[in-house]
């Protein structure tokens, strides 16, 4: 399609104009340019002769445009605005050098500005893609984001040591691409709350060093491998639609706490993360590797798990372990070098020992590890040829039992006849009351000190209740309804 070609003249506004149509961060030593697409380059010597600070861009352009800014300003300009220019499209034609690819409109090429020395840039009004490696390398320090942006291509950012500050209304953001900003050691906070982002790909934050806080919109469905590798994010939280590629939050040196939210769980999800001491919410299969090498100390972290894979707890150095009745299964390694390991309490599986295979043991002594099981079943699990190498003591499952470990919280759980009454020296935040099976009988996020539950339906049951308060303590009790 014919591209009008009709120059505008040239105009070098004042500072208090210029102030009006660009960014805060604008130098005053700017040149104000409204062009038409492809004629950018007509306008070098007057660039050169004026040698501004800034170049500010309004009108039209293409790729041309965009290869003369990237290749061919004088080594004054540093800064960059394009946010009242509109980036059509352009398709090189036959006689010309360049291939005959077609450039569309709203797109900044791949590699377009990659190792380019501008340190604030401020991109085209309609921009909707960044290509792949868009701005890799470069010394950009503050980009400007448009609010019709969709995708952040693959490694769009990757290497921008100097990146600190991305601005910008991005309602229309769907996609981060596979290392967008990896190795941006400046970079801080990410706040993408606001956007429709539904993809984190593999990578897309990894090695961001001083990243220590990033806001998650409701709409996110994926969180690719090692995404956050490398990072100084200290908690992380997910909801439950969110799927993980493997290994997605693991190698977090930084991560101390993380809640999944009954998120669906994969291999390696949280491996390696040698600070993380919490993992809150994680249920049915726990996956390969899952919280290996962590330092994950709550005995009722995997309280809701239905299988513990290959290896899933290897190395943690948790001292007493609670496991559910929903358990089913053991696997290789899964309690594997569990070497701080003294007690596993087991007596919500009553008599349903579970499918273990034979070396789920290794790298720790059962015979030094006291189990804790139903007294009625007692002889079951004597007769089981992996447990009855554990040192089996029998506990009569009845009352109201504490089965966490801090000891300093003050919410304290009470029955009486068919009441539960659940307080806290804080604000209650959050009421779970789950049966043995996992399923949840009761929730509440009460707001007041002090939550009042009938339990007179749930009589010969035995369940479990979780508390949080807004001060962040937590507390996990097990009673039975007599």
């Amino acid at each position: 399609m014919a591209m009008s070609m009709m120059k505008h003249p040239i105009s070098i506004v004042s500072v208090a104009i210029a102030a009006i149509f660009c960014p805060a961060w604008m130098s005053a030593r700017s040149m104000q340019l409204h062009i038409s697409s492809g004629e950018l380059a007509s306008h070098s010597v007057s660039i050169k002769e004026t040698a501004p600070d800034a170049l500010i861009l309004s009108g039209s352009a293409d790729v041309r445009d965009l290869r003369f800014i990237a290749d061919s300003l004088p080594s004054s300009v540093n800064e960059i605005d394009l946010s009242q220019l509109t980036l059509l499209s352009y398709t090189f034609p036959l006689d010309s050098e360049e291939p005959r690819a077609v450039y569309r409109e709203g797109i900044i090429p791949s590699g377009t500005f990659a190792f380019s020395r501008f340190v604030r840039f401020s991109l085209p009004n309609n921009t909707w893609e960044l290509g792949e490696a868009a701005f890799a390398g470069a010394k950009i320090s503050e980009i400007t984001l448009t609010h019709n942006l969709k995708t952040i291509g693959d490694y769009a950012f990757a290497g921008c040591a100097d990146l600190a500050i991305v601005t910008a209304s991005y309602p229309a953001l769907t996609i981060i691409g596979k290392g967008a900003f990896e190795n941006c050691h400046k970079l801080k906070t990410i706040d993408i709350s606001s956007t429709w982002t539904e993809t984190i790909s593999e990578r897309a934050f990894a090695l961001c060093s001083s990243l220590s806080d990033i806001k998650f919109p409701s709409t996110l469905r994926k969180v690719g491998s090692e995404a956050f590798a490398g990072t100084a994010i200290s908690e992380l939280d997910l909801h439950f639609e969110i799927r993980t590629d493997n290994f997605a939050l693991s190698s977090m040196s930084s991560l101390e706490r993380a809640s999944v939210d009954w998120a669906p769980l994969s291999c390696g999800m949280f491996f390696n993360n040698p600070r993380l001491t919490s993992i809150e919410k994680a249920g049915g299969d726990l996956p390969a590797l899952f919280a290996a090498a962590t330092a994950v100390t709550d005995p009722s972290t995997f309280l809701y798990a239905e299988s513990l894979g290959e290896y899933a707890l290897e190395s943690i150095p948790i001292d007493s372990l609670k496991l559910g009745s929903k358990l089913y299964h053991i696997g290789t390694g899964a309690f594997s070098r569990m070497r701080s390991l003294r007690t596993i309490d087991v007596t919500e599986l009553n008599d349903n020992i579970p499918d273990t295979e034979t070396d789920a043991f290794d790298g720790i002594i059962p015979s030094d590890i006291i189990l804790w099981v139903n007294e009625k079943f007692s002889d079951i699990w004597k007769q089981d040829q992996q447990w009855s190498r554990f040192n089996i003591k029998g506990r009569k499952v009845s009352g109201v039992e504490e089965i966490t470990t801090d000891v300093l919280s003050p919410i304290q759980f009470e029955v009486s006849g068919t009441e539960l009454r659940i307080s806290s020296g804080g604000t209650l935040q959050t009421v779970r009351i789950f049966s043995l099976d996992g399923t949840i009988l009761a929730a509440a996020s009460p707001g007041t000190t002090v939550w009042k539950c009938d339990i007179a339906s749930w009589r010969g049951s035995v369940v479990t209740a979780l508390a949080t308060d807004a001060d962040g303590n937590k507390k996990v009790f097990k009673f039975i309804v007599e």
